[in-house]
């Protein structure tokens, strides 16, 4: 194994610890929330297909939750904004965790998180507006 990919997989050990101790639960309502059911999934790493983390599933009734939790406009878009910059602060460990959680090269992942931000900055500004239709250019849209 290289030295560069020896060193790559020591850091993505670093970020990824903090998934490896108990369950990863949903956040609803402005609280780490465990999947309604109680149930839980493994994510596998592509590559070795070795337990990363367990994490909450989503079901119905967790969705609906979370739909009902949700749901002030000012509020969310202040919260995808907060979104948009926690993945444009640490870019090293959000690549490194979506690079041994999709199999995808590193230098794809930097540049995927970026967009990720730029999503949620996107979805940010028009948050305000969702409700007075100007997002909905024709009937077969929907906001």
């Amino acid at each position: 194994m290289s030295e560069a990919l020896t060193a790559g997989l020591r850091r993505a050990a670093k970020y990824l610890a903090r998934f490896q101790s108990g369950v990863v639960p949903h956040f609803i309502a402005d609280a780490p929330t465990l999947s309604r059911s109680g149930t839980t999934f493994d994510t596998l790493d592509p590559g070795g297909n070795q337990k990363q983390a367990t994490v909450a599933s989503g079901e119905a009734a967790d969705i609906d939750a979370a739909a009902r939790g949700g749901g002030r406009l000012p509020c969310m878009a202040v919260l995808s904004g907060a979104i948009a910059d926690a993945i444009e602060a640490p870019p090293e460990e959000i690549a490194q965790v979506e690079s041994c959680d999709t199999g995808q090269p590193i230098r794809y992942m930097a540049k995927a998180a970026l967009r990720d931000a730029e999503n949620f900055r996107f979805y940010t500004d028009r948050a305000p507006c969702a409700n007075d239709g100007r997002a909905m250019p024709n009937e077969d849209h929907l906001n």
